[in-house]
């Protein structure tokens, strides 16, 4: 059981569900996925929405132009489904979107934010409006994201490679000239 028990913890690890709490404080290397889910229960007005913004709450504390390189990448489904654009900066307070080819107005969406260099720290929402540009009016509460870090290449690729080393060691088991300690010489 103990021999199970380790590899299904770091198996629910990989494929743990988002988790919802924010500010996040995102370093040089690492992505973070947002995604936003306006078709769940409390939203006033159902989709489809004319109009939706994601305001990033960039943190300004956080933000030093001098170091900072982002990558911001839109997304048409949750979860960096069906990839759209995407802008290299850290400065930007709102995206906004009214086409209805970039998948963002049925109410699933999400952006991936990847920091080349630094760090920043951000506080996201979306809010679907009734109107593109300053006219527009909010049709809905902001929706907080769900959060998935994605996991560094190496990283996955250490944890797998552990886990290929403990099953060949299962499978071929101690070497003959290995003396258990509950054996007698």
């Amino acid at each position: 059981m103990k021999r199970i028990l380790g590899p299904l913890m770091g198996l629910a690890l990989l494929v743990a569900p988002g988790a919802y709490a924010t500010p996040i404080k995102v370093a040089a290397g690492k992505t973070v996925i947002f995604s936003f889910d306006f078709t769940a229960d409390g939203i006033i007005q159902a989709p489809p929405y004319p109009d939706m913004r994601i305001e990033t709450g960039l943190l300004l504390s956080s933000f030093d132009p001098a170091v900072d390189d982002c990558r911001y990448r839109f997304f048409g489904e949750m979860n960096g489904v069906a990839p759209g654009s995407s802008v290299r900066s850290c400065a930007i307070d709102t995206f906004e979107n009214s086409l209805e080819d970039s998948g963002w107005l049925d109410g699933m969406l999400s952006i991936a934010l990847t920091v080349i260099s630094g760090a920043i720290t951000i506080d996201p929402q979306a809010i679907a409006y009734d109107a593109f540009g300053v006219n527009g009016r909010a049709i809905t509460p902001g929706v907080r994201p769900s959060i998935r870090v994605v996991p560094e290449p190496w990283s996955l690729a250490t944890l797998l490679a552990g886990l290929g080393l403990m099953l060949v060691l299962r499978r071929h088991g101690p070497r003959a000239n290995t003396v258990r300690f509950d054996q007698k010489r």
